[in-house]
């Protein structure tokens, strides 16, 4: 699978990328549950994730840019009857366009709400993630609730139409490239 836009894309992650997965996580995922988190359970997640790409319950994308990978973002708990779902593992390497979390943030949000229909995310952010849950608020996610460790957002269709349209410049078109259906097509979304 590859999600492709102007400046980034995505492509589905590999068990050849589990070196550059375990070294992002370790550095920079301070705000993602790592407890027991090593080499070999980062290769058995990476198997897991592929297997479960292959029946369309989750998905696991490299984020690259035109030079190098840049990073990494999940798409789980999907929900078909509710047309919902959770996104989320989001690490962008330090030194990167400031810009590259928007554009992957679309990039999700087309994927989902274009390529899969749904209706709906649901996410938490830690509390102490201030960059990120900062960014959710100003990209339009509506807050639901607190607890002692996550804040809790909800971003719907309406809302991802509206960010899209106005950051659309940045993003360009954004198509999905899928091996499993029909060989090799490609949707344009926007």
């Amino acid at each position: 699978m590859k999600v492709i836009s102007k400046n980034l894309f995505f492509r589905s992650v590999s068990l050849q990328d589990s070196e550059f997965i375990f070294n992002l996580r370790t550095s920079k995922g301070k705000f993602i549950n790592n407890v027991g988190y090593s080499k070999e359970s980062n290769k058995n997640y990476i198997s897991e994730s592929i297997i479960k790409e292959s029946k369309d319950l989750e998905y696991y994308f490299i984020i690259s840019d035109s030079n190098e990978d840049v990073g990494v973002v999940r798409i789980y708990d999907l929900n078909k009857i509710q047309k919902t779902f959770t996104w989320g593992s989001w690490i962008i390497l330090d030194g990167k366009s400031p810009l590259y979390a928007l554009i992957s943030a679309v990039m999700i949000y087309a994927f989902a709400f274009d390529y899969l229909e749904m209706e709906k995310s649901f996410f938490d952010v830690r509390n102490e993630n201030i960059k990120v849950k900062s960014f959710h608020e100003k990209t339009g996610a509506e807050y639901l609730k607190k607890n002692e460790k996550d804040t809790f957002f909800c971003f719907d269709k309406n809302n991802y139409q509206i960010l899209r349209k106005k950051y659309q410049k940045y993003i360009g078109d954004i198509k999905i490239l899928d091996n499993k259906k029909l060989g090799n097509i490609s949707n344009n979304l926007f």
